[in-house]
């Protein structure tokens, strides 16, 4: 009996209450002091684009929460204000007189959205054609002086304007099932550390990384191409000490949005009218490439076959599970490093900037890479020019993590080497006569094996890897595993394809057909690879979206053979070395090679 009459009690003064708030009830866009906006009226933005009330999407009586959603748009709540206080019957939103924002049902459950710390002369709660639902002083809101928005508590979806990490704490946080706002499995959001490790957006599962893009290199996030500049929006960062935070600029279209669904997948959409649906604009984690560390530590993920690759200097540490693509632990060193000035450091284009690129500040190549080298645990170091301000140093302290092959946001990295090995002949610190003195040595090298030798020996996997070098860099042909010996210069066919990807001709990949001409191709790929500093295998034009030997061909074809030239390094004095190292690198990788081609002419030349 003593319930029921409590229960009477709670219902009375609830409906004194609402008596007392709503002299007058919400309408259009705005809120006033003592109004409330009750379970089914809405508040409606200007231009009818947003609308806000309470819903309930399993459809049960008395379950409401507070939020907003597209007004002419197919069923899609944007944000929702208390995902993890439902409330009951008879829900409202009421504005009191001192500013205090807080949801009521007929059971007397409050909810508090916001109080503000002193009064409010003229307290304002109003829904902007943006999605943003905004509160402050009516005399200062048309001036964007807001005490509380909406937009600083994202849940499941980034509209226009909305800022990931605004005090470092803004996140999305996915629904935990379709029907159901309660907090899901993922996180999405900005993440850097006081340490200086530059900011990069980041998916987590259950609190587990499970997708990264970036970092943030002072102009894109690294290798994520879906985050740059389109004609759809414009990504937007600002990382100063007062304002820290991801947004982006929707270009075209009001209604596009980012959205984060219960399964973890992350995506632009924009509503299409014609079918009524949400078109997908842009994908964040489209691929296996797009999951944290596909290839493990050191390993390079290439999404077109898909695939791991371990840079050169390394191998394959556990084959069997790379085959998985599920590994951890991918590649491993050959030669261990000697953590001396000895050290050297190759470059390696066109890849994501690892996970644990931390900011040393502006400086130059040269500085940054001395400084790395002084750093016993700097195994990497990336160095970006940044439009009119010089060049910002990136490192990587320890392993590098979750790297991938990626054509338009990709950067240079410099990974640290031991020395011996011919990677650093196409590193930035190894001038234009020691890389023109290797390639003749080479040369030398791949005649005698080929045509001088008392038999015809076919190294069948010659690359940078496998030429190491002395003290003076002389280079030296190693690794004959995978040699064979031959009678006379013909041709043969295997069953089995091995070698390294990058530098098997076209005829062995696709038919199984090897002869000298095989060790030929390897050696015109290597030769344009030392005078480039570009590696072959993964290597697209920025712009002519070529790969390496169809850019030589291009340039040399205009006329400007000469741009092909390591920019890290400086010009040589005679430049027709450059330009005959291009010559026989290109006569020597001919895909369809002519049939009075002599093959060896290029060697006889250097020798």
């Amino acid at each position: 009996m003593s319930a029921i009459l409590s229960w009477l009690f709670t219902i009375c003064h609830l409906c004194i209450s609402i008596t007392l708030y709503a002299s007058c009830v919400a309408s259009n866009d705005t809120l006033f002091p003592n109004q409330v906006l009750l379970d089914g009226q809405t508040l409606v933005s200007s231009k009818q684009r947003f609308e806000m009330g309470f819903f309930d999407t399993t459809y049960a009586i008395c379950r409401r929460y507070l939020g907003l959603w597209y007004k002419n748009i197919g069923p899609s709540v944007v944000w929702v204000g208390n995902r993890l206080n439902p409330l009951g019957c008879g829900a409202m939103l009421v504005l009191h007189e001192e500013g205090h924002i807080f949801l009521q049902d007929l059971m007397g459950t409050t909810v508090s959205i916001y109080k503000p710390n002193q009064n409010v002369p003229r307290p304002v709660l109003q829904l902007l054609d943006s999605g943003n639902l905004v509160f402050g002083d009516s005399s200062n809101l048309t001036a964007g002086e807001y005490l509380w928005q909406s937009f600083d508590y994202p849940v499941d979806t980034l509209l226009p304007g909305m800022k990931l990490g605004w005090d470092h704490n803004r996140a999305m946080n996915s629904w935990r099932t379709s029907v159901d706002p309660g907090l899901g499995e993922y996180l999405f959001k900005l993440e850097s550390s006081d340490s200086g490790q530059s900011p990069q957006l980041v998916l987590e599962k259950n609190h587990q990384r499970d997708s990264r893009w970036g970092p943030w290199d002072g102009q894109k996030f690294s290798g994520s191409d879906v985050l740059m500049d389109n004609e759809d929006f414009r990504p937007i960062l600002n990382s100063n000490t007062d304002a820290f935070y991801f947004t982006f600029e929707a270009k075209n279209d009001w209604s596009l949005k980012l959205s984060l669904n219960p399964d973890g997948k992350t995506q632009f959409l924009r509503w299409n009218n014609a079918t009524k649906c949400w078109d997908g604009v842009k994908i964040l984690n489209k691929d296996t490439c797009d999951q944290y560390r596909t290839c493990g530590s050191y390993g390079f993920c290439f999404v077109e076959d898909p695939s791991c690759l371990c840079p050169d200097g390394f191998t394959d540490a556990s084959p069997d599970d790379s085959e998985k693509m599920n590994f951890t632990e991918a590649c491993r060193r050959i030669t261990p490093l000697n953590y001396t000035d000895k050290d050297v450091f190759v470059k390696n284009s066109g890849l994501k900037l690892p996970d644990n690129a931390t900011y040393w500040g502006m400086l130059y190549h040269k500085k940054c890479g001395e400084r790395c080298l002084n750093e016993r645990s700097c195994m990497a170091y990336s160095n970006i020019k940044i439009n009119g301000n010089g060049s910002k140093c990136l490192v990587c302290l320890g392993d590098l993590l979750d790297m991938r092959r990626s054509h338009k946001a990709g950067n240079d990295i410099f990974i640290r080497m031991a020395h011996g090995k011919l990677d650093p002949a196409r590193s930035g610190t190894v001038t234009w006569s020691t890389r023109f003195t290797i390639i003749k040595g080479i040369t030398k090298g791949l005649v005698y094996l080929n045509h001088d030798s008392r038999l015809t020996i076919l190294h069948r996997d010659l690359k940078a890897s496998n030429v190491l070098l002395d003290r003076e860099m002389t280079p030296k042909i190693s690794d004959f595993g995978l040699s064979r010996v031959f009678k006379d210069d013909v041709e043969e066919k295997t069953q089995y394809v091995v070698g390294t990807r990058g530098y098997m001709p076209p005829e062995y990949i696709e038919n199984g057909h090897y002869s000298t001409k095989s060790d030929v191709f390897s050696f015109g790929i290597l030769t344009l690879e030392i005078v480039s500093g570009q590696r072959n295998w993964g290597y697209r034009h920025p712009i002519y979206d070529i790969g390496l030997v169809g850019y030589a061909w291009r340039i040399w074809n205009e006329g400007k053979a000469i741009e092909l030239l390591d920019p890290m390094i400086e010009k040589p004095g005679d430049l027709n070395e450059v330009l005959e190292c291009v010559f026989v690198g290109l006569r020597c990788s001919q895909l369809v090679p002519k049939t009075d081609l002599q093959w060896f002419r290029s060697f006889r030349y250097w020798s």
